[in-house]
């Protein structure tokens, strides 16, 4: 019989994988709808690590010696590779560097290690062995790691902290956001180390890392979270900022308006007066003309040196 009687103790693996699955749907959700936001199909491909190993550890925690427990432990690695990929997708994509790079060497690599995973016995070996965990009922029943298992381990925990020293560096994501990432990911890593050493045979309560995978997942929705409310917030900032400065647009504009409309009834009312004093000098020099010429006497017309001007002589 693959499965045995359900222990207590391994409900919990099994509600951290209900609650990361709908982790992942809300993550996948916004990211087919809002393409640009790429840190969620990361968040995730974050969650769906979770999912399984959370699963898997259920299935293992309650499975006898056989091809079931065997299938479980190659899943749990296998989400090691996923979470870890995951994990620079995610902090690349939320920090905007250009990982292209990485991908190009990493996923080929990754895509390696399965391949030595689910298809060998160097990493997972074909033998089981019994772990009495304090408080469990009965032993834990898992395969032996292969000679390069611990290899795996090591890499899996040294890539970790790498991504954690990455976000410590970037400073100048002050915020939240950094802050619970930076505490998620390091409880995953620290109860990684502890999997690790009971996986070497140290006495422990139980396996914890499903946990870690949880807070961990945990971690990403929330900076998740942060990330659209930054976003959201700086949109209705620059909308408030827009609308301000059409305001005070529209104000000048108005002003500039009213100038113009003042000037134009200025400029319309002097012409009126320069039409008025030409046709009056007009009227002037008319009258001045017929009063001339009415005049039946000889005029004559003195400069200051009372001298006759000739130009202007009159008869």
């Amino acid at each position: 019989m693959p499965l045995q009687t359900v222990t207590l103790s391994s409900v919990g693996s099994l509600t951290v994988a209900l609650v990361a699955l709908l982790f992942g749907a809300l993550q996948a959700g916004i990211a087919v709808r809002r393409k640009e936001f790429a840190w969620s199909l990361w968040g995730a491909a974050v969650a769906l690590s979770t999912f399984l190993y959370a699963l898997a550890v259920f299935l293992q925690y309650n499975a006898a010696p056989g091809p079931l427990n065997h299938f479980s432990e190659k899943i749990q690695y296998s989400a090691f590779l996923f979470l870890i990929h995951a994990i620079y997708g995610f902090t690349f994509s939320y920090l905007s560097v250009d990982a292209g790079y990485y991908h190009r060497v990493a996923l080929p690599f990754h895509l390696f290690l399965l391949m030595l995973l689910w298809f060998s016995d160097v990493i997972v070996s074909t033998e089981f062995v019994r772990r009495n965990f304090l408080l469990l009922s009965r032993p834990y029943v898992e395969p032996k790691l292969g000679p390069l298992g611990p290899l795996l381990l090591l890499y899996v925990s040294a890539a970790a902290l790498f991504a954690l020293s990455y976000w410590i560096r970037r400073r100048q994501h002050i915020g939240s956001g950094r802050s619970v990432f930076i505490f998620g990911l390091s409880l995953w890593t620290l109860l990684g180390l502890h999997d690790a050493l009971v996986t070497m045979g140290a006495v422990s309560i139980q396996f914890l890392m499903e946990y870690g995978f949880f807070g961990f997942t945990g971690a990403i929705v929330y900076a998740t979270a942060r990330q659209y409310l930054d976003l959201y917030d700086t949109a209705e900032r620059t909308r408030r900022e827009l609308a301000e400065a059409k305001t005070a647009l529209e104000k000048r504009v108005q002003e500039r308006t009213l100038d113009l409309v003042r000037s134009n009834e200025d400029l319309l009312a002097e012409i009126a007066e320069r039409k008025r004093a030409e046709q009056a000098l007009i009227d002037s020099e008319k009258f001045l003309d017929d009063v001339i010429e009415s005049i039946q006497d000889g005029i004559s017309v003195l400069d200051l040196n009372l001298t006759i001007d000739a130009d202007l002589q009159a008869f």
